[in-house]
């Protein structure tokens, strides 16, 4: 075997992720809030980069556009905080004005920032007497001065949270609480009622008493911040008869500096290193506005093709909603589905069904009968419906779910039933009476 080295020129196909290619695909993925805070980045970053200093137009002078975002976004938010107080921080406040100074105080501030944000006390009474250097007796009238705050604050386990949020004239629910919990989680209310000696029907009453008690009391005291608000990407909006298809650009609006294009213009040999600089910035902002008007061209056809799939939806709303995937909308729009992957990320439309994700739009389908596919939302939202009119002593199971779904023509099996109600948090038949039982 005589080894040996060779020169061949093999001719190959590659994509090169140059700097501007990644600047376009990571433009494409903003949603319009990331896109402005991009924008403003650029523009303190390239000379050849300015704002557009827009007047807002008088409310009569509105075009139909901005006068129906005027319309649907008015609201009055208030400011939020400037910093949301943790749980601790808020009992200790309130224990603060309803107590005195003292070791009643101290031992009341301490339990509360031993608790966690349920609410729950993480210390015991004798690890808080040994670090404050007062009697378990002292630190008792504390926490009942501290659970006296709100009903189930300063509990050490569920059955004492359950049981301080409970009257003088619950004593069967309090058994219930104190004694059989697991029992009733379970769903073995036979076996309670027997052991209680009362009848089926009082120890269903006490679990639906029980189901409207609260077992996390803390989470209601922590403050956090105000959700931020989600600025659609495109709007469905309709305009007469039909729909239109509106992509929202980022504010403010950028462009080409006008003073250094001019400055650039007569430059003269002598400032050769500047003009290079510039010339540079203004190839980088000349492709940074190409990369948004990408995007917007992108998002507008994915929105147009979205529009022109689901005219029942924006009708009749999800029952309206067909069956259509990535790949299709790429085929019509003339992009990769990559492209359309990327397009509908972290990005949200504004409808006559309110404000959705655009990844919803997309999902698989099921055959019918007369051979219009139904999508699975669809499906899902069918079975919910049924699930919530069926007979509350006779739960549905999967099975009958199946058939009643092909009775209406749509074509799925009972495994796929399953599927779809465990993907909706709906739990089984025998689950479902089981708590139907307790109401």
């Amino acid at each position: 075997m005589r080894l040996t080295q060779e020169l061949n020129v093999r001719p190959t196909q590659r994509l090169a992720m140059t700097p501007q290619l990644r600047q376009a695909i990571a433009a494409l993925q903003l949603n319009v809030m990331e896109l402005a805070v991009h924008v403003q980045t650029q523009v303190e970053s390239n000379p050849m980069l300015e704002l557009v200093e827009e007047d807002p137009p008088e409310a009569s002078d509105l075009p139909i556009r901005e006068r129906g975002l005027e319309e649907e976004d008015r609201e009055d938010r208030p400011e939020p905080p400037a910093r949301a107080a943790g749980f601790a921080e808020q009992l200790a406040a309130e224990l603060c004005l309803e107590m005195v100074e003292g070791e009643l105080r101290r031992a009341a501030v301490y339990l509360s920032g031993n608790m966690d944000e349920d609410g729950y006390l993480r210390v015991s009474l004798e690890e808080a007497a040994a670090d404050l250097g007062v009697s378990c007796g002292r630190v008792r009238q504390a926490l009942a001065a501290t659970q006296a705050l709100q009903p189930g604050i300063g509990a050490r386990d569920l059955r004492e949270c359950l049981s301080l949020q409970l009257g003088e004239g619950d004593g069967l629910v309090r058994a219930v609480v104190e004694e059989h919990l697991e029992d009733l989680g379970a769903g073995r209310l036979r076996k309670v009622a027997a052991a209680l000696g009362v009848g089926v029907e009082a120890v269903a009453a006490a679990a639906e008493r029980i189901r409207r008690l609260d077992p996390r009391p803390g989470r209601h005291w922590v403050a956090g911040p105000p959700p931020s608000p989600i600025v659609p990407d495109i709007r469905f909006q309709r305009m007469g008869a039909q729909y239109a298809v509106l992509v929202e650009e980022p504010t403010p609006r950028v462009r080409l500096s006008l003073t250094y294009r001019r400055w650039l213009e007569g430059a003269g040999e002598g400032d050769a290193e500047v003009r290079h600089y510039l010339e540079e910035r203004l190839q980088a902002a000349v492709w940074m506005l190409r990369c948004l008007e990408q995007r917007r061209l992108t998002l507008y056809r994915v929105g147009q093709a979205i529009l022109d799939r689901q005219p029942d939806f924006f009708l009749r709303g999800i029952g309206g909603l067909r069956p259509m995937t990535m790949r299709e909308v790429a085929d019509s729009v003339g992009v990769h589905e990559s492209t359309v992957s990327r397009v509908v990320a972290n990005k949200h439309a504004a409808t006559s069904q309110g404000m959705l994700p655009l990844r919803f739009f997309f999902s698989s389908g099921l055959g019918c009968r007369d051979g219009e596919p139904v999508s699975a939302r669809s499906v899902k939202r069918m079975i919910r419906d049924l699930a919530q009119e069926e007979n509350r002593l006779r739960p549905l199971s999967d099975r009958q779910l199946a058939a009643i779904l092909q009775a209406r023509g749509v074509r799925v099996a009972r495994r796929t039933v399953t599927k779809y109600r465990q993907e909706m948090g709906l739990a089984a038949s025998a689950v479902r009476r089981r708590f139907v039982t307790a109401n």
